[in-house]
């Protein structure tokens, strides 16, 4: 759902840009239809570039690590903030002779746009949070890129897909403090920069929302409850500037325990 990656001089350039006009329209939130047509937009284009056989980017393979070891024609898959499904057309360009099941959890908005105008996706469902019980009883991977952070609560939220009880979990991408408490970080980036892709809109709008930045004790606290971790991997060290020193973005691949 969230392709927001900048440079601290970029950051801090956007932040000055914001603060001083004042008249630039902002669209808050990731409900906000503007954002979400844009996302669905580029999602289609990229897809089909995928299709048509044109080059991954790196970004987009790293949903790839949480690829579990193939013994089956087919596969579940649980997208946690997965937009209106890049990481789904990633896994069936790079795997496809699976049969992929494949399910995305967004926002009530997200999911309405990305259900009709991907309704020709075999195989690709859009659910929002309060529809997990749609789910299949039985998941073999579930992802969360760039993700949980944005939740309204990301412990809550860790505890409600790890009661899903999949065979495979793969969070990339996710910040986390290496003190105790918590932090509430306001984000403000370009329309443009947010989903898939390189396509450029011709607009001067910005987004703005809220990332929730845990402690890491607290969140290895509630996903080692029920999944042992396999591999832990820091991702981008202070990816919210100098002021953050003690936040660092990791991956997290575990598996179910038995």
């Amino acid at each position: 759902m969230r392709e927001f990656s900048l440079g601290l001089r970029i950051r801090k350039r956007l932040f000055k840009v914001f603060k001083s006009h004042e008249t630039i329209e902002t669209l808050i939130g990731y409900e906000n239809p503007t954002l979400v047509n844009e996302i669905v937009k580029k999602t289609l284009i990229r897809s089909q570039q995928i299709k048509n056989g044109e080059p991954l980017e790196i970004s987009e393979v790293r949903i790839l690590l949480g690829m579990p070891s193939i013994s089956s024609p087919s596969l579940v898959v649980v997208d946690f903030g997965g937009g209106a499904g890049t990481h789904f057309d990633v896994f069936s360009s790079i795997y496809p002779d699976i049969d992929f099941h494949y399910f995305i959890i967004e926002t009530p908005e997200m999911v309405r746009a990305a259900s009709s105008n991907r309704s020709n996706d075999t195989n690709l469902y859009f659910l929002t949070l309060e529809e997990l019980d749609q789910l299949p009883g039985a998941i073999d991977l579930l992802v969360a890129n760039s993700s949980l952070q944005y939740s309204k609560s990301p412990i809550e939220t860790l505890t409600a897909l790890c009661e899903l009880a999949p065979k495979s979990l793969w969070i990339t991408r996710f910040p986390l403090n290496d003190k105790e408490d918590s932090i509430t970080i306001r984000q403000v980036s370009k329309l443009e920069d947010n989903g898939p892709g390189r396509q450029r809109v011709a607009s001067n709008q910005f987004v703005e929302y809220e990332s929730k930045i845990v402690s890491m004790i607290e969140f290895e606290r509630e996903l080692e409850k029920r999944f042992k971790v396999t591999m832990k991997v820091v991702e981008e060290r202070n990816p919210y500037g100098s002021d953050y020193q003690s936040i660092n973005s990791y991956g997290f691949l575990a598996k179910i325990k038995k």
